[in-house]
């Protein structure tokens, strides 16, 4: 898992998610967080699912709603399932500044999306709010 990160790294990758096994093969406890959307798109719609999932987990493992969250719906995430952490990609469109096209590089010079600070700002005011 190490190279696999040095690897993204290299690659300029803004992050990287990883299974981590123990030397049996099982699943590392110590260093668990289940990435989950109750089982629908959006989180929003499993919102029952993760509620379970996380009196389930009591704290013995982190669960973290992810799926569309965002500045209109993480309050509402949290009151209806009790979760602390969430997974927000906040992205937002970009237009391109090179219009060139190259046969082998897939996406250069295409319109593209990136986390906005602005969104991530408003997704953390709204945890915020009572």
């Amino acid at each position: 898992m190490r190279r696999d990160v040095e690897h993204c790294v290299r690659l300029g990758c803004d992050g990287a998610v990883l299974g981590a096994l123990n030397p049996a093969g099982e699943v590392d406890m110590d260093t668990m967080r289940v990435l989950t959307s109750g089982a629908r798109a959006p989180a929003l719609d499993g919102i029952g699912t993760i509620a379970a999932l996380l009196r389930q987990a009591d704290g013995r493992i982190g669960v973290m709603p992810g799926a569309g969250v965002s500045e209109q719906n993480v309050r509402a995430l949290r009151v209806g399932t009790g979760a602390r952490k969430f997974h927000a990609s906040a992205r937002s469109p970009v237009v391109a500044q090179v219009h060139a096209r190259h046969a082998y590089i897939r996406d250069l010079g295409g319109d593209y999306q990136r986390t906005d600070v602005a969104r991530v700002c408003r997704i953390v005011a709204a945890l915020q709010e009572p």
